[in-house]
């Protein structure tokens, strides 16, 4: 028995609005966090307005400012379910 698959790429419909505002969330200014970038954790400000993450000045007043100082954040745009951090690894690469 053969299987046969065939593939398309898909185009991204450019129209369409894919993010859903919460224009009632409080702006929040999120300092000292380590954020996920993709490959390592880096130490930067992140902002909250409309209930989107934003990793530049949102030029309006803010309403909570949190200190997450020592915690590790990986922003939900990753897969956030892996098991990278259980091993010793290169642990020391992954995480300064």
């Amino acid at each position: 028995m053969f299987l046969v698959f065939s593939c398309q790429a898909l185009q991204l419909d450019t129209s369409v609005n894919y993010v859903k505002r919460n224009l009632d969330s409080p702006v929040v200014k999120l300092i000292n966090g380590n954020w996920f970038n993709g490959e390592t954790f880096e130490k930067k400000t992140v902002w909250l307005k409309d209930g989107l993450i934003n990793f530049e000045s949102v030029g309006v007043p803010i309403d909570t400012i949190m200190d997450i100082s020592d915690k590790y954040v990986i922003p939900p745009f990753t897969e956030a379910h892996n098991h990278n951090l259980e091993s010793e690894h290169e642990l020391d690469k992954r995480i300064k």
